[in-house]
């Protein structure tokens, strides 16, 4: 993710990133036992969660630096283990997409903060 923010941009390396995560992800909705196995849950909504949360765990990895891949693991566990508790808000397209334009803003708000506190240019948010 670092060598992609930095030759492309936080957005675009988010972006990217999140569409193959979602990819990588492909072979849970065939395992039977699992939300996704069981079908309840759809694909399409899974990938546009998938690229939303790029976007924390690409904030993440912009403040944590060297620990990035262990906070992106410890954040990747916490969400994991506490989605069954909000998964009926998000089982829902509107529900979804409002908790995952929440997480874009926060990701956002986070980099640009982060920018201005280390004299960063904002723009783009790099």
């Amino acid at each position: 993710m670092l060598s992609l923010d930095q030759k492309f941009g936080y957005v675009f390396s988010c972006v990217i990133t999140g569409v193959i995560w979602s990819l990588w992800h492909i072979p849970l909705f065939f395992i039977p036992g699992t939300n996704h196995g069981e079908g309840l849950i759809d694909f399409r909504m899974f990938a546009v969660q998938c690229v939303a949360l790029r976007f924390f765990l690409g904030a993440i990895c912009k403040i944590s630096g060297k620990s990035s891949i262990f906070m992106c693991v410890l954040f990747h566990t916490v969400f994991n283990a506490v989605s069954y508790t909000f998964a009926a808000m998000t089982m829902t397209w509107k529900g979804a997409i409002a908790a995952d334009v929440v997480i874009v803003f926060v990701s956002f708000v986070t980099v640009s903060f982060y920018n201005r506190r280390f004299g960063r240019i904002s723009s783009g948010l790099n």
